[in-house]
């Protein structure tokens, strides 16, 4: 799932958002490139092509030149309406059910490592007594 949100700058540049679920990436495994599954969220902010940032800040109002910043990523000031639409794909991806799949996944093993740490310690205890 990819969603892409673009407009034209105060100094007429380009500036992208790029918001993607990624659900499969290579990693490398002592040489051997192998495809993992993953569910991650990728956002890329762009102006003119160049690299502004991954992480997307809600801010208070700023006002510049008529237009209304809600947001940034890095120095890319991000216009009110333009916000709610890269906050609305991030809510739809983490919507999605591949992201509910992750979260629930997590929360089993956060539950699978309370208890493996609660029997490490009962067995702690027995074995100093």
């Amino acid at each position: 799932m990819k969603k892409t949100t673009t407009w034209k700058t105060g100094r007429g540049t380009d500036a992208v958002v790029t918001i993607e679920m990624v659900t499969e990436r290579e990693i490398d495994v002592d040489g051997d490139k192998r495809a993992a599954s993953v569910c991650d969220l990728v956002i890329i902010g762009r102006n003119d092509g160049q690299y502004m940032g991954s992480e997307v800040e809600r801010m208070t109002a700023i006002e510049s030149n008529g237009v209304i910043f809600t947001g940034r990523i890095g120095a890319l000031g991000i216009p009110e309406a333009k916000m709610t639409e890269i906050e609305s794909a991030i809510t739809e991806i983490k919507a999605s059910a591949e992201w509910q799949h992750k979260l629930s996944a997590k929360r089993q093993s956060d539950i699978d490592a309370d208890d493996i740490a609660a029997h490490q310690h009962s067995m702690r205890k027995h074995m100093s007594e």
